[in-house]
């Protein structure tokens, strides 16, 4: 796939031209007590020095490192310095957050002998509740490297063709799997996705998800990066918690841009209470992006017909799809089109793998029948779609 007029050809060198091009912007990270802002040159200094610790202590170019690090601060430099180094991260979820600790280790395990990672990078309290010797790998703990003296950072050569980041799925159904994404496949899937959401400096993108999904790594912390723009980043928790966390920071940041699965949608709608409505303004939000897992026609549409009253616009709908080996997004909605949605027949999909069109109950409804499914718009630039049969066949 040739994607033309890319900024440039490497993500350490995004991050270095969002430092020279806009240095007022950068990421705002809510914490309990307040908020933490970040600008690109700021990110870009400490995530050198971060560099140079990492150097010292002998980290090469092609080095796998597996990070598992909470929405904070100390993640966006962090996180650069192991792609300013040309090492190849991977951030995986905490196995305190997969059901049955023993499972999450096992599977970090599995991961981490796959990748023949170099070290596990995490702070002392997740090394605290493993072991020290749980993995057979090395252990880094944050808090020791950081007190390292950072000597003088060396940039190695890094080129587009080399593999820049490893995302890896969460091993729900199956053993996780693990995808190998080079500086260039990320860069046009975020180039893609700022031409279909006519993306600008101007935009602020808000996000409470998880830096080890990909939704929340490269749709939103390298997407914002890449336009150069401000983003608002929430602990996954205090959503959970709150759902009005996710909203309120439209109004506070004046939010324009915003990724989440389905389920979020289902739960601000059952979570936000009138009175906590009452003092939002959601009239910035201009595309409210639905993927990652099936999206329930009637669950957007409804978040569209309560929020109206909070100045969100229903066309800011934006339903797409995506997948790890695109690096991200396939398909998109295209801007300031309304929502399209089909009624097709369930049995017929079910049986014969046949998306049938049929009438929509009167009510607008779905019935045992019929299944409402969602357009999720059209391939973005240069993306083709086949779809093909379990033989490979077209």
């Amino acid at each position: 796939m040739q994607i033309k007029n890319l900024k440039v050809t490497t993500l350490p060198d995004m991050l270095r031209s969002a430092a020279d091009r806009q240095p007022e912007k950068g990421f705002a990270f809510e914490e309990n007590d307040g908020v933490t802002f970040l600008t690109y040159p700021q990110i870009l200094r400490e995530a050198e020095a971060w560099a140079a610790r990492w150097q010292t202590l002998g980290l090469q170019p092609g080095d796998c490192v597996l990070v598992i690090m909470a929405t904070a601060p100390l993640f966006a430099p962090v996180y650069w310095s192991l792609l300013l180094c040309g090492a190849i991260p991977c951030v995986l979820p905490s196995p305190t957050l997969i059901q049955g600790k023993a499972l999450g280790v096992e599977k970090l395990r599995q991961v981490g002998l796959r990748l023949q990672a170099r070290w596990l990078v995490t702070s002392e309290h997740e090394i605290g509740i493993w072991g020290e010797n749980t993995f057979p790998f090395p252990l880094k703990s944050i808090e020791e490297v950081a007190s390292l003296s950072p000597a003088s950072f060396t940039p190695p050569d890094i080129h587009s063709e080399d593999i820049a980041l490893i995302q890896a799925s969460s091993g729900s159904t199956s053993q996780p799997k693990c995808i190998a994404l080079t500086h260039l496949n990320v860069l046009a899937n975020l180039h893609q996705s700022e031409d279909r959401l006519q993306a600008s400096p101007n935009d602020v993108t808000v996000s409470w998800l998880p830096l080890f999904h990909d939704m929340g790594l490269i749709g939103c912390f390298l997407f914002v990066t890449y336009c150069q723009m401000k983003g608002v980043l929430i602990p996954p928790a205090n959503f959970i918690r709150r759902p009005v966390r996710w909203l309120q920071a439209f109004t506070d940041h004046k939010g324009s841009l915003s990724p989440a699965p389905n389920f979020a949608y289902a739960l601000a709608l059952r979570r936000v209470s009138a009175a906590e409505q009452a003092s939002l303004d959601l009239s910035s939000w201009r595309s409210a992006m639905c993927g990652a897992e099936p999206i329930d026609a009637r669950v957007l549409q409804a978040f569209a017909r309560r929020f109206q009253r909070s100045g969100f616009d229903p066309a800011a709908l934006t339903p797409c799809y995506g997948l790890a080996e695109a690096a991200l997004c396939v398909t998109m909605k295209e801007m300031k089109r309304p929502l399209a949605v089909e009624t097709i027949c369930r049995e017929t999909a079910a049986t014969e793998q046949i998306a049938k069109v049929v009438p929509s109950n009167q009510n607008g409804q779905e019935t045992l029948a019929t299944l409402d499914i969602c357009d999720c718009g059209p391939p973005v630039m240069e993306a083709i779609i086949e779809i093909r049969d379990e033989h490979g066949r077209v």
